[in-house]
């Protein structure tokens, strides 16, 4: 179960009004906003996709795993890198987003 703190609870309130950049120092939970607001979206919006970029891989699987544990996505969740081939990732792309 996912714990949050009031200041993450404000922030999501607001992202999922406004366009948002959320800028909150390592390990304050920005994460677990994009956790909630995309959660919101897709509970709300029931044919929306959610999008998550990330610089490093690691941060990618960071992100994956969270939400892969703490929500119904459990199957619908990918992480592309540049691991997998040019052609897999083209591919996984055109169904997800085309």
């Amino acid at each position: 179960m996912i714990k949050y703190r009031q200041y993450q609870e404000d922030i999501v309130n607001r992202a999922l009004y406004e366009n948002s950049l959320v800028v909150i120092p390592t390990s304050l939970g920005k994460t677990i906003v994009a956790l909630l607001v995309s959660l919101d979206i897709l509970l709300n919006w029931k044919k929306s996709k959610v999008l998550i970029l990330a610089p490093t891989r690691p941060l990618v699987f960071q992100h994956f795993q969270l939400f892969k544990k703490n929500t119904f996505l459990l199957d619908q969740c990918i992480a592309l890198t540049g691991k997998i081939g040019p052609e897999i990732r083209k591919t996984i792309w055109e169904i997800l987003f085309v």
